[in-house]
């Protein structure tokens, strides 16, 4: 057997529950502790207001009319300055769930967010990640063998968000920056500053008064572009004399929290996430394999940390982390970020409530999935994927998909 060192992963806890909500509350946060998906929560006033007012827009309770707002009425409404209210508006605006209206009956004239306006997010974080369009093409090719299996409309849509992708990229090289298809002035704005940095290579792009010069705009529409920024995860406002917007690594976690909200206003099929996140799981199986053998260990300690008794309770957790640990010895950012997009989606909004199995099923959970930690340590990528398939089959028959 494989010998390899690895550090000692934290163990999980799990503490009674007193309430069938406690125990879903629970079981997710475990869960998502084992995806090491964690929510950073909003640092600004206005990163705070979008979230208030996206999860009022996507409930369906807007007052009944296609406009959200106006301004003053959300300033009221929510408490909140003029000037957050219309920051957060703007910032709802970019990610595609509307367009400002100005006037008496003004505010976020309401529509379904595009593909393109997901896709357009997605790869502005692999740009700062130091991705390019042939990243994304590579990973479209290696899923390609395992998204035929899925249904014909997941297999639609993730053809549909890749290639959109690569169309974002071939925007971006041609210095195309989003002039045409948006209203929105400090959108614009906010991706000039993100091709400006790229050409010079800089994470350190200056105070705001200087941004406005290079820019040609006023303090309050930079300010609106530097919030865009911010919401996406891709740059922060330093304070102080030396302070300013500065470039930073962008998160994977908060560009999947923050593109769940698509999938909601898409109502994306539960079924077709599922068979998603399992298409990929097979691709970084085989992509692990294929890569050097350094981090197996993690693998190793994940596989020997799984319990039958666990799976009996319904607690998935360690199968999670395995399949994570998997993930970061493939090595496929574009795959390891979509993944953590559908999975952001599927524990937000369907929830991961404790699944009471048969011992029989527990059983062949468990066994399926210590056969994938046993396939990738042996270097064997064809029963990778068949383990992997089983322990799909085993998944979609203890959850209920409406």
């Amino acid at each position: 057997m494989l010998q390899l060192a690895a550090p000692e992963a934290p163990a999980l806890e799990w503490v009674v529950p007193r309430t069938a909500a406690d125990a879903a509350n629970q079981f997710e946060r475990i869960m998502l502790d084992a995806s090491a998906l964690d929510c950073t929560p909003p640092r600004t006033a206005a990163a705070e207001a979008v979230k208030r007012f996206e999860d009022k827009i996507l409930s369906r309770n807007t007052g009944g009319g296609p406009v959200f707002g106006s301004v003053q009425q959300l300033t009221t409404a929510y408490g909140l300055s003029p000037f957050v209210a219309l920051q957060a508006l703007r910032i709802l605006e970019a990610r595609g769930f509307g367009e400002m209206r100005r006037g008496a009956g003004g505010g976020l004239l309401l529509r379904t967010p595009s593909l393109c306006a997901m896709s357009r997010i997605m790869a502005i974080h692999l740009h700062v990640l130091g991705l390019d369009a042939n990243d994304i093409g590579r990973a479209k090719a290696r899923l390609l063998p395992y998204q035929r299996q899925c249904a014909a409309g997941a297999s639609d849509f993730v053809t549909g968000l890749l290639d959109s992708m690569i169309l974002q990229f071939d925007i971006m090289e041609d210095r195309k920056i989003i002039a045409k298809d948006t209203s929105n002035r400090a959108e614009r704005i906010a991706w000039r500053i993100i091709a400006h940095a790229g050409e010079r290579q800089a994470e350190d792009l200056g105070a705001t008064e200087h941004l406005c010069q290079v820019f040609s705009c006023g303090k309050p529409i930079m300010t609106q572009a530097i919030r865009i920024l911010e919401d996406m995860g891709v740059a922060v406002s330093v304070r102080g004399r030396r302070g300013g917007l500065r470039l930073q690594p962008a998160s994977l976690n908060m560009i999947a929290w923050a593109t769940a909200a698509y999938f909601r206003a898409w109502n994306f099929c539960p079924r077709h996430t599922s068979e998603l996140i399992w298409a990929i799981n097979k691709s970084h199986a085989v992509g692990a394999i294929k890569r050097s053998q350094n981090g197996l260990g993690h693998v190793k300690l994940a596989s020997e940390r799984l319990s039958q008794v666990e799976f009996l309770e319904g607690n998935w957790s360690e199968q999670v982390r395995l399949f994570r640990m998997v993930a970061d010895l493939a090595d496929d950012m574009v795959l390891h970020m979509l993944v953590k997009c559908l999975f952001a989606y599927e524990a937000g909004l369907i929830g991961f409530k404790p699944t009471i199995t048969d011992r029989m099923t527990a059983g062949s959970a468990f066994a399926s999935t210590r056969d994938v930690g046993a396939a990738i340590l042996q270097g064997n990528p064809n029963a990778a994927v068949s383990a992997i398939g089983a322990c799909e089959a085993i998944s979609h028959k203890t959850r209920q998909y409406h």
